[in-house]
């Protein structure tokens, strides 16, 4: 069964069946959009749908089934070449960028933007069991998203069950997840407000065998907030919370099994390394906990745990 229905209204380029069945839906409205589509393999269902004028949309799927990409606006650049299971792209405002690249199995991806002028990126390469959900509401946010498993055209795999999920509300808001060629990684990010700043970083899986199983949670509500959470280590569980303004978090769990829990409330809190010249606090050795509160304005708190089974629990309260 082979299925390819289009209403033309600006230029588009349709190539699909090497195996049935094959599903397309194509749809455009306004002047001047763009739309290439190309469908391979078999068990294809693709659909796209563009509302505007000056969009370019692009849909690649060779193999896998199920992909959708809506965009209604002026301006926009959506591109979505997945071969696994399910994809979704959506973009309802103007001048926004949106990609989600995927070499992956059995990968779940959802992408939305609803403002002007926002930046999302979601790549997986080697893939795995790895789903992405990147929400953005607002303007001018950037998101970026990338699970390995490497592809620097070598044989190297590991990048399993990793789970990300971005979403941000509001005005010039920044966030990133790198995960590489890791296994069991979950990282949520969430974002209210302007100008904050949450980033990740995974690193290990079959080689060079660090950065498994690690769990990281940031979430941020107010303004100009930074956070960092650094996992080469294994089995690592940390949660920043920031609410407030101007407020920095940076945390390195380079140990095993070390757990961090970090609450900021107010103004300008900081933590950070033992030193000046050290920019994240750490957790070097094995099954270490830190949990951290910081209520009011201008506190700071320079830290690190170096052997094992330590137990630091800090109160700092300052008006």
């Amino acid at each position: 069964m082979k299925k390819l229905s289009s209403l033309l209204l600006a230029a588009a380029t349709v190539c699909t069946a090497y195996a049935q069945p094959n599903t397309l839906s194509l749809s455009q409205s306004g002047t001047g959009n763009s739309t290439p589509v190309s469908q391979g393999g078999h068990g294809n269902t693709g659909s796209v749908t563009v509302a505007g004028d000056n969009n370019l949309a692009s849909l690649t799927q060779y193999g896998g089934s199920t992909a959708t990409v809506l965009v209604k606006g002026n301006r926009n650049v959506a591109s979505l070449q997945p071969s696994g299971t399910e994809a979704s792209l959506t973009q309802l405002g103007d001048d926004n960028r949106a990609s989600i690249n995927s070499l992956g199995s059995l990968s779940r991806y959802n992408l939305y933007q609803s403002g002007n002028r926002n930046t999302a990126l979601a790549e997986s390469n080697w893939g795995g069991n790895n789903q992405v959900a990147i929400s953005q509401v607002g303007y001018n946010n950037q998101s970026s998203v990338r699970a390995s498993g490497y592809d620097g055209f070598a044989p190297l795999f590991d990048s399993h069950d990793n789970q990300v999920s971005i979403s941000q509300s509001g005005t010039d808001n920044y966030s990133n997840a790198n995960i590489q060629y890791s296994s069991y990684n979950q990282v949520t990010i969430s974002q209210t407000g302007e100008d904050n700043v949450a980033r990740t970083n995974h690193t290990g899986g079959i080689f060079p065998g660090r950065g498994m199983d690690n769990q990281a949670t940031i979430s941020q509500t107010g303004e100009a907030n930074q956070a960092l959470i650094d996992q080469p280590g294994n089995a690592n569980q940390a949660t920043l919370t920031q609410l407030g303004t101007g407020n920095e978090a940076r945390l390195l769990q380079a140990g095993d099994l070390n757990t961090a829990t970090v609450v900021q409330r107010g103004m300008n809190n900081v933590l950070a390394g033992l030193n000046p010249g050290a920019t994240s606090a750490f957790q070097t050795g094995m099954n270490n906990a830190l949990t951290l509160t910081q209520t009011g304005d201008g506190n700071v708190l320079r830290f690190g745990q170096m052997g094992n089974n330590n137990t630091a629990t800090v109160m700092q309260a300052a008006y």
